[in-house]
């Protein structure tokens, strides 16, 4: 495929945790998510962090 690394846990990771997603910022209605990717070469991620939140 367009990843590198031997399995699907090496080429790719979605986080969305009480780590990014703590107490507080669930109380401010937000929601974060970090996907990496591995496009170029193993354990080399490119990291996207993401939001969403309501006003």
């Amino acid at each position: 495929g367009a990843l590198f690394g031997g399995s699907p846990d090496e080429a790719f990771y979605v986080k969305c945790d009480g780590e990014l997603n703590t107490p507080e910022t669930m109380m401010l209605g937000r929601l974060y998510v970090e996907v990496g990717v591995c496009p170029v070469r193993p354990a080399e991620f490119v990291i996207f962090r993401i939001s969403q939140w309501s006003p």
